[in-house]
This record gives C-alpha cells, structure tokens and sequence, in this order.
C-alpha cells in the first residue's frame, strides 16, 4: 500500500528518468498520471482484484422501491433481501408490464442510474446485503494506493505511457505501453493461481490511447 509521494518518487527515479527535477511534468501532474495508471490497472483486472470487492447493507423502507448505490460502486454481483437472492429483471421491462408498482416480498432487483429497484415494492423493513464492484479512491497525499505493492510497477508504467504521451513521444510511450501490458498480464497470472474463482476480462490496449479504457 504504497503512498503517493513514494509512487511518485518511483516513476521518477525508476520509470521516466528523464525529469528528476519536475521541469517538464510538475508534481500535480505527474499525480495525474499516475492516478490513471491506477484507475487503469483496475479496469484491466475488470475491477476483479480482491481490493475492489466490497460490500455494504442497508435496510427497506416500507413503500419505496429505489435506493441509491454506493458512491464507489462499478458492478453488482449479489444482492439479498432478507438473506434472499434477488434476480435481475429489466426496468423498462417492469414498467411496461406495470401500470402501477405492486407490493410485497421483493424477489427481483433492477438497476437505473445510480440507483437499484427492488419488485416488488416493499412493504415493510428488512436488511438488503450488496456485494459490488468498487472503484478504489483516488491516490492522494493522505491516500495510499489500495492495491499491493506488487501492482506499483504496473501503476508507474502507465503514467510513464501517458507522461510520454503528453510530449508527443511516442516510441517511448508505446514501449511504456508494451511493457504495461506485460506487467498486468504477470498480475492477472498471480491472481489467478492464488484464487481460481477471480475471473478476469483483460482486453489488451492498442497502439493508441483511447478513452474507452482511460475511465471507467
């Protein structure tokens, strides 16, 4: 779990060599850089390290049928009621078939915006229990970085993509990406052999950077 001030250290001195004295990328921006090369090596895992599994609780009120997600979250893998499995169904599928929401014991979930639906609509207060996906919190100066330290490689070698990138050099940039990709391809290889129930969906970048795989 590795500070920001260590990681931005090591891109420095280990990675881009190049700036040692913040003439060309100032410390606010370099701190950019690398919080994409974290916000990347998640998405490149599809969110599944272990660090980004969580899960939280919340309780039904009677009469309301959505409740809003975690702030962090990426992708429902469970949700109970009352220690129930819900299933998925489709909310335009419901409002169609719907003219007026029912109410009862849920047993199937819907997700909307930013929020998840319970059918049918409660009608009293029970524990609901979500297993998620979540987006770890962006590296600050009072932020350590969330993942093990063996993922600070990875991390580095993005932001020395994009840092190259930014000054248009890109021999340099795409060696950075080659070499980025072979890290987390070595990640996904130990994570894997550690736990054979984490599924992976790691799509390997392009010659360019696209947005797609810049945010979530």
């Amino acid at each position: 779990m590795t500070s920001l001030v260590n990681l931005r250290t090591k891109c420095r001195d280990e990675f881009v060599k190049i700036d040692p004295n913040s003439k060309v990328w100032s410390a606010d921006v370099l701190d950019s850089y690398i919080n994409r090369g974290y916000t990347q090596t998640q998405k490149d895992g599809n969110y599944q390290w272990r660090e980004n599994q969580a899960s939280t609780t919340a309780t039904s009120v009677s009469g309301t049928q959505e409740y809003s997600l975690p702030s962090d979250f990426i992708r429902l893998k469970l949700l109970r009621y009352n220690g129930d499995q819900l299933e998925k169904v489709d909310y335009m599928s419901l409002l169609i078939e719907n003219s007026t929401m029912p109410t009862g014991k849920p047993y199937q979930y819907y997700l909307y915006g930013g929020n998840y639906g319970l059918y049918p609509t409660p009608n009293d207060a029970q524990t609901i229990d979500i297993y998620y996906l979540k987006l770890l919190p962006t590296i600050t100066t009072s932020q350590a970085s969330a993942l093990p330290d063996p993922f600070d490689d990875a991390i580095c070698e993005f932001a020395k993509y994009a840092a190259f990138l930014s000054v248009q050099k890109q021999p340099q940039a795409q060696l950075a990406l080659a070499d980025y990709n072979f890290m987390i391809q070595t990640l996904m290889t130990s994570y894997i052999n550690e736990d054979e129930n984490i599924k992976f969906g790691y799509q390997r970048m392009g010659g360019s950077m696209r947005n797609d795989v810049l945010y979530r």
